[in-house]
């Protein structure tokens, strides 16, 4: 990637790569994004995305509209689904993600250049027509690609919680810079007082939560991601495993460098995607094409994919029965989850939890004003608070 001085853009593909640019400077700062760790994906990203005019033309479109909402005062979430996987979107400011650092996949998100891909923005409920109204006036009804922008209550929560804080105590909440190992945070989440907590709030999940005893936002990360009908069933072995209770499953070198973050069970789907490229060579396209066939169930490529696995392992210094191992593993996930997503709404949890742990008043009041007419819910959030603060 080159990163000369900036200088007027002199077609779309420049201003992208120009935004690119700066936002990288602002996100990581000089001395990283001159180094091959963020060059190379930078660059390889930039290729795929820029192979398509239409694809140019959406990205600056979205990073717009975003930018807009946000000198609006309108809180914008920090991005869902796979696009949270781009390093582009992360430095054009769409998301808030950093796909570096969670080990998330840019090919997750887009591997077939020849459409657009889809971009998901979530915005305050309440100021939701005010970005749908802004894009319309500005860019149309005929649009360069599909954009679909979102209303999400717990951002309006958020924002009303920051607000309070501001009022009562004359400080400002940067939840960016929060920290991701706050002791009263997981001390919340460990004993299970999650009732107002975003996406932690039902009792299954606080009696999980109990019984993980989450340490790490890893742990919440995987555990947020199992909590859904098909893959529930998995969090007891979870659990077990994070507390080296479960003798059974004996980890082979690769998967442990592969699922260490979670404890030797393959719950995303990038984790799929990642040991068909580091076991048999695949390539991003390939692996996401793997991942693809065995959420679909499409038994035809399934078995295409797997001789290819098994050739490519031999390959690389596997023995079959290794690989047959792995390859079962791979097929009894096919219902993992997209940890892209789970990291995004992961986080908004965390923010939730840590404005709880730590300005319970502000944060009752907030829920309360947005969430009036849940009055059970209330009621038992105000009984958790009390027992937090005595």
């Amino acid at each position: 990637m080159n990163t000369h001085l900036l200088h007027s853009p002199s077609s779309p593909e420049e201003e992208l790569r120009q935004q690119v640019l700066q936002g990288a400077f602002e996100r990581y700062g000089n001395e990283f994004i001159q180094t091959p760790a963020f060059t190379q994906r930078a660059e390889t990203e930039l290729q795929t995305l820029c192979s398509n005019e239409r694809t140019i033309s959406y990205l600056l479109m979205v990073a717009d509209y975003v930018n807009a909402a946000r000198k609006m005062g309108i809180n914008v979430g920090p991005g869902r689904s796979s696009a949270a996987g781009s390093l582009v979107l992360y430095c054009l400011k769409i998301t808030d993600i950093d796909p570096l650092r969670y080990g998330l996949l840019f090919e997750r998100f887009y591997s077939d250049n020849s459409v657009v891909p889809l971009i998901d923005i979530d915005v305050e409920s309440c100021e939701r027509d005010k970005v749908t109204d802004y894009v319309a006036q500005k860019f149309g009804e005929i649009r360069p690609g599909k954009t679909t922008i979102l209303g999400l209550t717990v951002l309006t929560m958020i924002k009303r919680c920051l607000s309070n804080i501001k009022q009562a105590h004359g400080i400002d909440i940067d939840l960016k810079a929060i920290p991701q190992n706050d002791e009263r945070t997981f001390r919340l989440f460990q004993e299970g007082r999650t009732a107002g907590v975003f996406q932690f709030e039902s009792e299954g999940m606080q009696k999980y939560l109990c019984e993980l005893t989450p340490e790490t936002f890893n742990d919440l990360l995987a555990l947020n991601a199992l909590y859904r009908p098909p893959t529930m069933e998995q969090i007891p072995q979870f659990i077990a495993c994070k507390h080296y209770k479960d003798e059974i499953n004996e980890r082979l070198p690769i998967m442990e460098e592969c699922l260490n973050e979670t404890y030797g069970i393959i719950i995303y789907q990038e984790q799929t995607m990642l040991l068909a490229k580091r076991i048999a060579h695949f390539t991003p396209a390939e692996s996401n094409m793997l991942r693809w066939a065995l959420v679909r169930m499409n038994q035809p490529i399934v078995e295409v994919m797997k001789t290819k696995f098994i050739s490519g392992g031999n390959q690389n210094g596997y023995n079959e029965q290794t690989l047959e191992r792995i390859w079962q593993s791979m097929c009894d996930s096919s219902f993992s989850f997209l940890k892209a997503h789970s990291v995004c709404y992961t986080w908004l949890a965390y923010q939730v939890a840590y404005l709880k742990a730590h300005y319970p008043a502000e944060f009752l009041d907030a829920y309360a004003t947005i969430w009036e007419r849940d009055a059970d819910g209330i009621k038992l959030l105000e009984e958790e608070l009390r027992s937090i603060t005595h």
